[in-house]
């Protein structure tokens, strides 16, 4: 039972009990913090390997600049080798490697050509704007207002593309210092040979220091995309293992007591909580770092499809054993939902319980019958709490055995994807003639064991138990008596073995996949690059048409209310033109012109005949590197990619001046350190500092003195920092102003979105509860059912919905950045509205797995009936959840207040059922409406908090001497909810 005492003998044992001794004191919360951040901070083998990759490149193109053969052939550009020979990433495993370098390769060509055509423009302008030869070679305004126009756009265009595809960042920052790199000087070409050579002079440094980087990272210690996967996919394994472990650990320490258990005294009830609190962080923990793995599993399959190998696995194969690890995430993340439901029902009755203690404390004045009658009266609890622990164990054994199944597959599923060497750590079903045994064999076990353990609601005495003590009024939210607790535990227990059930049903997937592996022979594997599957863009269409009979709702196509959908060949291409305005309207065309402001900032300085020379002498160009680099989306994100790129830059600073100066300024013994920073600007500026001193040094002060100013190298690395740095602070101004592009705006947003996402999830969720009551959802497995459509849709949502909450919470991390003018930004609301999120996830995840136990069925007429527009109806779904979400997500999207008088969402109740019910299915039913009270309570909450942010329209008048006059609204016109 529950912790606190119920019975006369355990009250009096109650009084007796010896106070706990006082805990030990425990470490300080900042040694805490230290020990966490350390522990972050500690690198590994693989990260440490990856760290002396990138060093290798550039140490190399730093040293050839000793070489006469290369500073003659490059001259000045030599910096620009050993810069781009770390933009090659040859950290990378090998099949992206090669496919990044190929594109950065392609996107070196594109800026070249680029470069060349504003080269040309650019020299007619100055030809057609010249009277004599003579004058070519001098400064040409129309010239330098040409190709500054095209470096504009080209600039423009980057930053464009950048912020509407995050993934080709690197990509297109190589581009945007290959433009400025080179156009600032080809406005100053005289000729047409001068602009070719200069633009040839710096696409061979590019491609130069991309040979260095991509050789490193193809011949020095390589990585294998497979070898990742096959680690990544094991780690997530080994994760679904620590959170079945949790999991169990939390339904050990959320148990009821036995019936002679002797409570402690109430100064120690604090430690029971604690361990609680414990468990349910442990079990958060597990499942986010199983959650996380996933991620690190897709990324790593995406690098393991572009490799050739010689294996078992094609891009198809590691396609579906990804989709097999994601489809785990929803149960597990509905154990923690239960497990966290369960911690605050325990809670809610203890402190009940400690109240009604002191009530019964204080009435010591009570008669000696009335004591009698107590006494009859808890003689009979008495026995009904041994019968309610005998039941409870029966569940909690069963889950067990599903947990000790589940582990049991990963361990065969290790070994069949060939994931471990050691046998003799493999569970007993493996240590005797795994490879002669039937490869059934296991999978047949672990169906049986599905088949006893995961059925919901078996057992006579546990659907009786249900029957006789479901109380009247069924509000799980509230738990103030152990009746109440007791149902509680009761339907929770029901949730996790229907998650552990569903768990282990998708488990099996892996398990049948593992099993074919295991017999596929090892074949060459070759990636499929610049494959495109052309049947698979018309497939949906074909399968939802004739041939299934399936039509997809209107929710799973975007409609656009100023157009009707076109119907001829003209209005379709008319849509396609229209995408043109659309983007440049976008925020991403906005943030491309920022981009663009920051860049001409300075850059306008080489394009004015008065400031040309400071420019070039001064290499200023550096600073327009750091703004390619360094330019963020919002204030936010900008505030911090200061902070962390200026303390980057000083430690390069000081870095240089070691580099330089340990070794007495003999370059003959040269030395790179192995960790130059963390960010990418740290180590571009170091590189600089240095290649700039080296370059000087082979090359001569005397030659370079007519084109640059030389200072000394203790002179010149503070000169250097402070023109990157000019830049960062330039990127940052060009974020704030004119106007901050907030992170609060962004989190909004987002939050929109998954308010809209739940929406769509929950209609989902809804539609396959009726579709499996009707008897029409069909085979999931088959690509011409109902239900085969509705879970494409669900896991479609899920995952989105997962990716803008992700999204969200990354920049709620970021908003403490953003200085902030006026009122405090709400965060503790926007935080408590993504937990909120989540757990309605939860429940909704619950509500369709539980609902699997319809299919089938043959009598529903205990929760489902038919209303007067002969529409069925079904007590188990909650009427205006998705309504409630849209109107969420427009209030908060458009920052506009919510409807006036919305009332709280209720569940509807369920008929009462004598003792004699067996109406198959029950006990899914209880499940779904039980864990509907969550809902309505997390979505009035939801409300609540979104109200509390945009307001509500109030159409009362107040006058000050008198109480409010109301301008009460017509009957008919309150909105729907």
């Amino acid at each position: 039972m529950a912790v606190w005492p119920r019975t006369g003998k355990r009250r009096r044992a109650a009084k007796t009990a010896e106070p706990k001794p006082e805990p030990k004191s425990r470490t300080s919360t900042r040694l805490a913090q230290l020990k966490a951040v350390l522990l972050q901070l500690k690198p590994d083998v693989g990260s440490v390997f990856m760290a002396f990759k990138m060093t290798i490149a550039p140490l190399v193109c730093m040293c050839l600049i000793q070489s006469n053969v290369w500073i003659n052939h490059f001259k000045t550009n030599g910096y620009l080798v050993a810069l781009i020979a770390n933009l090659a990433l040859p950290f990378l495993p090998r099949g992206t490697l090669v496919l990044f370098n190929v594109r950065l390769a392609l996107m070196t060509g594109v800026s070249y050509c680029y470069v060349l055509l504003a080269g040309w423009c650019g020299l007619q302008a100055r030809k057609h704007t010249t009277h004599s030869p003579e004058q070519l070679k001098a400064y040409n305004s129309s010239a330098e207002a040409v190709v500054a126009i095209w470096l504009i756009f080209c600039v423009w265009l980057i930053f464009s593309l950048k912020s509407a595809y995050p993934s080709l960042f690197n990509l297109l920052s190589v581009g945007g210092i290959f433009a400025v790199a080179t156009l600032p000087g080809l406005a100053r070409a005289p000729t047409m040979k001068d602009v070719i050579s200069q633009a040839s002079n710096v696409v061979e440094s590019f491609l130069a220091g991309q040979a260095f980087g991509f050789f490193v990272g193809i011949v020095i210690l390589p990585r294998s995309g497979r070898d990742e996967f096959r680690q990544t996919f094991k780690g997530c394994l080994d994760g679904l293992v620590g959170v079945v472990r949790a999991h169990e650990r939390c339904m050990d320490v959320f148990k009821a007591r036995p019936p002679d258990y002797v409570p402690p005294s109430p100064t120690s009830m604090g430690d029971d909580a604690d361990e609680r609190a414990a468990a349910a962080t442990k079990l958060q923990e597990a499942l986010k770092g199983f959650t996380q793995g996933v991620i690190k599993a897709r990324a790593a399959a995406g690098h393991a499809k572009l490799e050739m190998s010689f294996g078992r696995l094609d891009h198809g194969e590691l396609e579906k054993m990804v989709s097999g690890l994601v489809d785990l995430v929803p149960p597990a993340s509905g154990l923690f939902a239960v497990a966290d439901m369960l911690k605050g029902a325990i809670d809610g009755s203890l402190q009940a319980a400690m109240a009604s203690e002191a009530k019964r404390r204080r009435g010591t004045n009570a008669t000696v019958d009335r004591q009698d009658e107590e006494e009859g009266d808890e003689e009979e609890q008495e026995r009904e709490t041994l019968d309610w622990h005998q039941h409870e164990e029966a569940i909690l054994q069963h889950l067990h055995n599903i947990s000790e199944a589940i582990v049991s597959g990963v361990e065969h599923a290790k070994l069949r994807f060939h994931l471990t060497d050691n046998k003799l750590k493999l569970p007993f079903v493996h240590r005797t003639k795994e490879d002669s045994s039937s490869p059934e064999s296991f999978l047949e076990s672990f169906r049986s064991v599905l088949q006893n353990e995961c059925v919901v609601g078996q057992g006579e005495k546990l659907m009786d138990h249900y029957i006789r003590h479901r109380p009247k009024l069924e509000d799980l939210c509230i738990v103030r008596t152990e009746e109440q607790l007791d149902y509680v535990r009761y339907v929770l227990l029901l949730h996790s073995q229907t998650l552990l059930s569903s768990l282990s049903s998708e488990f099996e997937g892996l398990l049948i996949l593992g099993e074919d592996y295991h017999r596929e022979p090892p074949r060459l594997i070759i990636p499929p690059l610049g494959h495109v599957n052309w049947r698979s863009l018309f497939r949906l269409n074909r399968r939802a048409t004739d041939d299934s009979g399936v039509e997809l709702g209107a929710g799973f196509r975007k409609k656009d209310p100023d157009h009707l959908p076109p119907v001829n060949a003209f209005e379709k291409v008319g849509n396609y033109v229209r995408l043109i305005p659309a983007a440049l309207r976008s925020e991403h065309a906005a943030y491309g012109l920022r981009g663009a402001c920051a860049i001409m900032t300075i850059a306008i300085i080489g394009f004015l005949k008065s400031s040309q020379t400071f420019f070039f002498r001064q290499r200023l160009i550096w600073s327009l590197f750091a703004i390619v680099m360094s330019l963020g989306r919002t204030a936010g994100n900008s505030t911090f990619l200061l902070f962390s790129r200026t303390m980057g830059t000083i430690a390069s600073m000081v870095a240089s001046y070691i580099i330089w100066y340990i070794v007495d300024q003999k370059v003959a013994v040269l030395k790179f350190p192995l960790y130059g920073s963390a960010v990418f600007v740290a180590l571009f500026t170091a590189i600089i500092m240095i290649c700039n001193d080296l370059q000087i040094k082979k090359i001569g002060a005397a030659k370079l003195e007519s084109q640059y100013s030389i200072y000394p190298p203790y002179v010149n690395f503070p000169y250097r920092l402070a023109i990157v740095l000019l830049g960062v602070v330039v990127a940052y101004f060009w974020t704030i102003f004119p106007f901050p592009m907030s992170e609060h705006g962004q989190l909004r947003q987002e939050v929109a979105s998954s308010l809209n996402l739940l929406s769509n999830y929950y209609s989902c969720i809804s539609q396959a509860v009726l579709s499996r009551l009707q008897g029409s959802f069909g085979d999931p497995r088959d690509e011409a059912s109902p239900g085969f459509y509705i879970l494409a849709a669900r896991r479609r949502i899920f995952r989105k919905f997962q990716t803008v909450n992700t999204a969200a919470r990354s920049n709620l991390s970021l908003v403490d950045w953003e200085f902030s003018l006026g009122g405090h930004f709400p965060k503790h609301n926007y935080t408590e509205i993504l937990s909120l999120l989540d757990r309605i996830a939860s429940y909704m995840s619950l509500t369709g797995y539980a609902s699997r136990a319809f299919q089938g069925m043959s009598d529903t007429s205990a929760w489902c009936f038919v209303d007067e527009d002969d529409v069925t109806r079904s007590n188990l779904l909650i009427e205006g959840v998705t309504t409630r979400m849209v109107v969420l997500h427009s209030a908060l999207s458009r920052a506009h207040p919510l409807p006036p008088q919305l009332q709280e969402l209720t569940r509807a109740q369920m008929p009462e059922f004598s003792r004699e019910t067996r109406s198959e299915g029950l006990a899914a039913a209880a499940l779904i409406h039980g864990v509907n009270s969550y809902i309505v309570r997390d979505i009035n909450r939801l409300t609540q908090l979104v109200k509390d942010l945009v307001s509500e329209l109030d159409f009362t008048v107040t006058i000050e001497t008198d109480s409010e006059i109301p301008l009460t609204p017509a009957r008919n016109s309150r909105p729907s909810t």
